[in-house]
């Protein structure tokens, strides 16, 4: 190939009309300046100073083009505000929620989880017929991590402290890890130290770290406060270092909080390992170097298989075995198909928006190609026609992807209602460098989708056509804006499908009886120190006298207290005998959530009583030990049959071995887990006759229920004056009415429900304004047939009739489509569900009816507009 050739290949890499000007006299000056040459190194400069040339000139002349493009493109979006507005704030609604869902899969699926070589950590579950991740017990934790070698384990647990920190007692969250936690996890303290082997033993002095957060929030980041003290449960513990919040403990899926300080795990390695119940430690691991995670859970399968010989009677479950996974996967829980839902809705919003768009720039283009046949005619080569329709579609995306920030900001906000419990780092979302670049990306690949059609179209008519006004295409980019408009209502249905699906569960979730009156109710948490109430007489004494002081308070009806709170705190089950039932296969006969209650509490939250009586003051830890059960528990251990007088008795473990208790009473099913699970079997022991399953613990924590004649929030101060005057060190911690506390166990569903919600209002509209685009524009262009239909005797309902008809033929062809396509979205979307089946067929029949109903509304106005035409003008007007 000759030297002159290259060159003007190299010439493509200006702009074509720059080419058509300058080219012949570039390609002639190349030609004689390599003829003149005499030596190699000659032409070797010639080809270098040309190329350097070409590069300079280049990127200038294109950047020229594209500085005027864009100009041009503004001058025509100030030309017709309207077209730029609508355009640009449907683009914003389509990229703004894209954003929101790429910022919240940015920092819940794609950022690596905060600690060293995250890909070598593990989670480890007990599992048994029907608990398929189990925490582990002391013994079982103890056993596992003495006797793997292909990780390291540690353990961590979570609860609730009094805090005295510069300040007012507060009642804050804690973290309780083995010694070794930091250390597994790959975490280095901010400041100060980590914990060392000897912290977490039995006895030793007592150390605490804080996290970044509550250092910041009370001892305003002070340095100096590592190495002072705090008091914790009216105990002073040394602060040996601060954990940065970045280095977060890594929560069971469903923790909604992180802990605000951190406490070593105490274990006794010395005590009896035959009592193997307890089930609440959560152990994590670092695999060994060569380890991976199927060799790790081959592992525990034979420590589990020696386990079980050993102690045969402790795992009886059935099927009892150990599960490791990764971390990453573990801490996720169920945000992947929640994410996946909700990132597939926005993706069909934009889809839909975009096909707004192009329908928009295809009528656009329509007016235009009288103008574009012009500038072919003097000139204009066709790639640079097609450049600048681009380019004008490219800034609107552009604007659209400005103003869709916004959108996304509050989108967020949406989402981060969520919480950690639905979604873990939701709150680390932000819309930063990764979100910006991804919807700059996005704004583009829309640009290109909005504006590469109508560009082609509007190019494909021939130039001399449309200088004489024919319609040259006209027929074909009808049909594209049929189709159009068929996909935006196909896209709608299924939006609009899965809006009532969710939309629809989370109203009958609302409407599930709890068991109880949340009205005028106002709750508060309570803790008591070990230091200063170590025993059962200490902790019933107080409580006695709280409750005593506050049902004496003007405005209350009455108040009692439960370990628990419906909806809001549940504990774990335990086993136990039932008098004149032997056990089968070593398995006890029953199990139950458990709970100690105070004489008042079932009164004050209205749960109904069935059999039996209430819990009373003289249940007494010198009376008769009673118990009380709900009627699941009655239904499910004692069928057809009133379980008063019946005997259980408890399992222990390291504790003292449990009493035989009477049941005293049955009162009504509370959903005490949550509105979307059924009522599981729960008994309730009296708080003056508790005995824990561990020796030395007493249930320190419990909620005060307070039924009020009035807003129960009225209340707040005066309980806290009253718990004040006993203990001046115990906070009243959660304090809210309990229908607060019943819409807060709702509050992810209902922001689930908010967002596909208007996610499906919206495709409504813009499926709405589609059809009306297409027939309204239809009928602008057939003014002339319309003129002349009525001419021939045509009645105004006979065109009212034939437009509506149309508009119906788009949207039922359309519903039609998208009907077969949200069968298998639908279940796309069981994730968000909870009291609907995801082929619900009221909410496939809503959305058909809803969607016909806004064709049927598209289609009027246009129809009204078409039985208008004064057929004499019409006529006339072509």
């Amino acid at each position: 190939m000759s030297g002159d050739r290259w060159f003007r290949r190299l010439l493509r890499l200006l702009p074509e009309d720059f080419r058509a000007d300058y080219g012949s006299e570039m390609t002639r000056v190349f030609h004689e300046e390599r003829r003149d040459a005499r030596t190699r190194m000659d032409v070797i400069s010639i080809w270098g100073r040309s190329l350097r040339g070409l590069l300079a000139i280049g990127p200038r002349e294109h950047g020229a083009q594209l500085a005027q493009d864009a100009r041009y493109a503004l001058r025509g979006m100030r030309r017709q505000p309207g077209f730029a507005l609508v355009a640009v704030t449907t683009l914003a609604l389509g990229l703004g929620a894209n954003a929101a869902m790429f910022a919240a899969v940015h920092a819940v699926l794609l950022r690596p989880l905060p600690y060293g070589q995250p890909d070598r950590l593990v989670a480890v579950w007990n599992r048994w017929d029907g608990r398929p991740a189990a925490r582990l017990s002391d013994p079982e934790f103890l056993d596992y991590a003495e006797q793997a070698r292909s990780m390291a384990l540690a353990a961590l647990s979570t609860g609730a402290v009094n805090v005295v920190a510069g300040g007012e007692p507060e009642r804050v969250q804690a973290g309780y890890v083995t010694a070794n936690a930091f250390d597994v996890l790959g975490v280095l303290p901010l400041a100060g130290r980590g914990f060392e082997p000897g912290d977490d033993v039995p006895g030793a002095g007592p150390v605490v770290i804080l996290t970044e957060g509550f250092w910041r929030r009370r001892l305003g980041g002070d340095p100096s406060a590592i190495g002072g003290s705090i008091r914790v449960d009216g105990v002073a513990h040394e602060v040996v270092g601060v954990l940065a919040a970045s280095s977060s403990l890594p929560l069971a899926p469903g923790s909604s909080a992180g802990p605000d300080v951190v406490l070593p795990l105490a274990l006794d390695r010395a005590a009896p390992r035959s009592r193997r119940g307890g089930h609440y430690l959560r152990a994590f691991g670092r695999l060994a170097p060569g380890a991976s995670v199927t060799s790790a859970s081959t592992e525990m399968a034979g420590i589990v298989a020696r386990l079980a010989r050993q102690y045969p009677d402790e795992h009886d479950q059935g099927n009892f075995a150990v599960v490791v996974r990764p971390l990453d996967d573990d801490l996720l829980g169920d945000a992947r198909p929640v994410l996946v839902a909700l990132g597939t809705i926005a993706a069909l919003v934009l889809l839909l928006a975009g096909a707004n768009v192009a329908n928009l720039l295809l009528a656009r283009g329509e007016s235009r190609r009288r103008e574009l046949a012009v500038r072919a005619a003097l000139g204009a080569a066709r790639f640079r026609l097609l450049r600048q329709l681009l380019t004008e579609s490219t800034l609107l995306a552009l604007c659209g992807a400005t103003v869709g920030l916004l959108v996304a900001a509050w989108c967020q906000q949406l989402l981060s209602g969520l919480g950690d419990a639905t979604l873990p780092r939701i709150g680390e979302a932000s819309l930063g460098r990764p979100v910006l670049v991804f919807t700059a990306i996005l704004s583009l690949a829309t640009a290109l989708f909005c504006g590469g059609i109508p560009a082609l179209q509007a190019l494909r008519t021939g130039g001399s056509e449309s200088l004489k006004g024919g319609r040259g295409a006209d027929g074909t980019r009808a049909r594209i804006r049929r189709g159009l408009a068929i996909a935006q209502v196909a896209i709608a249905v299924v939006l609009l499908v899965a809006a009532a699906l969710v939309i629809g569960s989370f109203a009958r979730l609302s409407r599930v009886p709890t068991g109880l009156n949340a009205d005028r109710v106002l709750t508060a948490r309570v803790s008591l120190p070990e230091s200063s109430y170590p025993g059962l007489a200490e902790i019933t004494s107080f409580f006695e006298r709280l409750i005593e002081r506050v049902a004496a308070l003007p405005g209350v009806e009455r108040a009692g207290a439960s370990s628990g709170l419906p909806l809001a705190v549940a504990s774990g089950d335990w086993s136990f005998d039932i008098e004149g039932r032997p056990r089968t296969d070593g398995r006890y006969p029953g199990a139950a959530d458990w709970y100690v209650v105070t004489p008042g509490y079932f009164e004050a939250l209205h749960i109904p009583l069935q059999h039996g009586r209430f819990p009373a003051p003289s249940d007494t830890a010198t009376a008769p030990r009673v118990v009380f059960v709900n009627q699941q528990t009655a239904a499910t251990l004692f069928p057809g049959a009133n379980p008063v007088g019946r005997r259980i008795r408890l399992t222990s473990t390291t504790g003292p071995e449990q009493p035989w208790r009477t049941i005293a009473g049955v009162v009504g099913d509370v959903r005490h887990r949550g509105l979307g699970s059924a009522p599981h079997p729960e008994i309730f022991l009296p708080y003056g006759q508790f005995l824990h399953f561990s020796a030395g613990v007493q249930a320190r924590a419990m909620t005060l229920v307070v039924r009020t004649a009035g807003d129960p929030l009225d209340l707040a101060p005066a309980l806290r004056r009253a718990l004040q005057a006993i203990d001046p060190e115990i906070p009243a911690a959660q304090t809210r009415d309990m229908a607060a506390v019943v819409a807060d166990s709702v509050s992810n569903r209902r922001v689930n429900a908010t967002l596909v919600g208007l996610f499906g209002g919206l495709a409504l509209g813009l499926a709405t304004i589609g059809v009306y685009g297409v027939l309204s524009y239809g009928v602008a262009r057939r003014t002339r047939e319309m003129g002349v239909r009525q001419a021939m005797g045509a009645t105004r309902g006979d065109i009212l009739q034939l437009v509506v008809r149309e508009g119906l033929e788009l949207t039922g062809t359309g519903l039609a489509i998208g009907l077969a396509a949200a069968l298998p979205a639908a279940s796309q979307i069981s994730g968000l569900l909870d009291t609907l089946r995801p082929h619900d067929p009221l909410a496939f029949a809503s959305a058909a009816f809803i969607l016909l109903a806004a064709g049927l509304v598209a289609s009027v106005v246009p129809a009204r507009r078409a039985t208008r035409v004064d057929p004499a003008v019409a006529l006339r007007s072509e």
